[in-house]
């Protein structure tokens, strides 16, 4: 399920939003009502 924030609510809560998505949430920052940003953990691909 992912979750939806304003960018607004996602600013003050960039702390917490980037610890659930390094355990693997997802979510959809909006801006003026319309989807903007997904955000979503990556793999991890090795040391550049």
């Amino acid at each position: 399920m992912r979750i939806t924030y304003s960018k607004s609510q996602a600013r003050s809560r960039m702390r917490r939003l980037l610890v659930l998505v390094a355990q693997g949430h997802t979510f959809v920052i909006t801006q003026q009502g319309q989807a903007a940003c997904l955000r979503a953990q990556v793999e991890a691909q090795g040391r550049i």
